[in-house]
């Protein structure tokens, strides 16, 4: 985690932009950071944007700011 930009999450990751792995590795990212399975993770939009939109299923947003020890 890189830390905040203004009200979104910044993530770095090494991943190229090609063939989803970039997305792919951020997703992994996260599940990891938040102890939570592939499946409660949806990106709903900005696949082919630096600027993504990612649902999270079963945490609420003070469980989030805990789990990734940032103030959101």
């Amino acid at each position: 985690m890189a830390g905040l930009l203004g009200d979104q999450l910044k993530i770095r990751i090494t991943a190229p932009p090609e063939g989803g792995m970039a997305n792919q590795a951020i997703i992994r990212v996260l599940c990891e950071q938040l102890g939570i399975s592939r499946g409660q993770l949806t990106m709903t939009s900005g696949h082919a944007s630096r600027d993504k939109i990612i649902q999270i299923a079963g945490l609420d947003q003070a469980e989030i700011r805990s789990r990734l020890a940032i103030d959101l």
